[in-house]
Order: C-alpha cells, then sequence, then structure tokens
C-alpha cells in the first residue's frame, strides 16, 4: 500500500511540476498561427495548365534543337561530279541544283588553283569555272595557244549528266570567248572500271588523266606510266597526236566555231 501510495504521489509531483511549454508558446504575441489559403477549381486548373504549357515548350526547345543539329550535320546529296584536268585536276562534287557542295584539289598543282575550298561552296558552274579558268591563267597553266582541258562529268541519271555537260561546254565558251583564247576541251566518254578508279585515286590522278595515259601507252611503248603521269594535259595530247593515238574516247565538247583562235571565230 505504502509503494502505491508513494508512487501516485511522484506522478502527481512530476505532473504538477511539468512546463506547459505548448501553451506558453500559443501566449506569446509573436505566435500566428498561419492562414490557409484558399484555392478554388480555378486556381488549381491554372496552375496545372501553367506546368502543361511549360513541359511542352521545354519539350518543343528540345526537338527544334535535335532538328537543328540533325540538319547540320546530314550530308547533302551529290547528284554529279565532275573533274577537270589542266595539269592542277580538280573534282567538283555537285547537288540536285548543280551547285557545288564539295571541291577537292587531286593533285598538289590542284591545291594552289584552288586556294580556298570554303569560297567554292554554293557556287553554280558557270562562276566556278570563270574562278579556276582566272587562277590557271594566272598562275601560267593557259597560255595563249594549244590550251587542251579535260573533262568527266559522272551521274548516275542521264539527263543530269547530259544537263551538266551542257552547262560546262557553255561556260568554257564563255571563258574562251572573255579571255581571248582558244579551249580544246575534250570530254572523256569512256566509263570508267573500278580498278581503273582504285589505280587513279592511289596516283592521285583523276580517272579521266588515267585513261588518257593508258591510251598513249596502248598506242606506244615509247614512254612508261610513271614518266607520262605529271605530265599536263596539253602535253599528253601532244603525245598522243605524235604517235597518232585513238582519240575517240575524247572527243571535243562543243563546236570548235565557237571559240576564238585559228580554228575558231
Amino acid at each position: 500500500m505504502k509503494n502505491k501510495k508513494f508512487e501516485q504521489e511522484l506522478k502527481t509531483m512530476f505532473t504538477d511540476e511539468t512546463p506547459d511549454v505548448l501553451s506558453k508558446i500559443k501566449q506569446d504575441p509573436r505566435f500566428r498561427v498561419p492562414v490557409q489559403e484558399k484555392r478554388s477549381i480555378f486556381d488549381v486548373f491554372k496552375q496545372t495548365r501553367f506546368s502543361y504549357v511549360f513541359s511542352s515548350i521545354f519539350v518543343l526547345g528540345i526537338l527544334v534543337i535535335g532538328m537543328l543539329l540533325t540538319q547540320n550535320t546530314t550530308t547533302e546529296v551529290i547528284a554529279s561530279t565532275i573533274t577537270i584536268d589542266i595539269n592542277p585536276s580538280v573534282e567538283l562534287l555537285l547537288n540536285e541544283d548543280d551547285e557545288i557542295v564539295e571541291i577537292n584539289a587531286i593533285n598538289e598543282d590542284a591545291e594552289a588553283l584552288i586556294d580556298d575550298q570554303e569560297h567554292y561552296k554554293g557556287m553554280n558552274i558557270d562562276t566556278a569555272i570563270r574562278n579556276l579558268i582566272q587562277n590557271a591563267i594566272n598562275q601560267g597553266y593557259i597560255v595563249n595557244e594549244d590550251n587542251y582541258i579535260l573533262v568527266n562529268v559522272v551521274s548516275e541519271n542521264a539527263d543530269k549528266k547530259a544537263l551538266v555537260q551542257e552547262k560546262l561546254e557553255n561556260a568554257f565558251a564563255r571563258e574562251s570567248m572573255r579571255h581571248n583564247q582558244p579551249f580544246d576541251v575534250r570530254n572523256m566518254v569512256r566509263e570508267l572500271t573500278e580498278n581503273a578508279k582504285e589505280q587513279a585515286q592511289n596516283m592521285r590522278l583523276s580517272g579521266a588523266k588515267y585513261e588518257l595515259i593508258q591510251t598513249i601507252l596502248e598506242a606506244s611503248d615509247t614512254n612508261t606510266f610513271e614518266e607520262l603521269q605529271n605530265k599536263s594535259i596539253r602535253e599528253l595530247f601532244g603525245i598522243l597526236n605524235e604517235q597518232n593515238g585513238d582519240e575517240s574516247n575524247f572527243p571535243p565538247m562543243g563546236p570548235r566555231e565557237d571559240m576564238p583562235g585559228p580554228n575558231g571565230r
């Protein structure tokens, strides 16, 4: 009995002596209970709609950036390829609109002839030929006579190939008239084998020049391939003429009467 009475007294004492902290806090004048803002269904809808719109804009922005990056890295379709040989040998890659996508120097002489590859991007055929001919004249590759130029056009589309050849023919005729110099432009018509393309590439030659050298070697064994590969187109055609070689695979591009000089107007 005494123990139970003692325990009861202790319990009462602790209860009476323990401070009511919460009551004291509530009695402090600085104590405020935040008033909960009443939100209508319209307010909830507005916030939800804002979040949806913001998320949509963010996703749309990601998609637009992705599309732009994809456009910048997409390789433009090459519709036709032109090689032009004087002694410098250049390669022009054209799109469907016959504008230059890329210009490449096939041999070392062409590096100086092109000078700035970016400058040619987007040019049409006429403007590109004008620049190349002017540079060739300035650098001494085109002289007053016997200016042989060898071209080759490759395209899977026969109509596109014919159109590009026609544009080339007109461009060279205009430059011949502009500079009052005859250009004997030859168009290689023989289709190259895959082996010939590979051999030409390994030797830093255009396919057309490679084929011209092979034609000379078929006509005579006087020269070796190594002796001929660094000669200009003018020199190669001179050798072929001396040997009475077959020029049927390299017919003139366009009528000679359209050009000034002894054989033209």
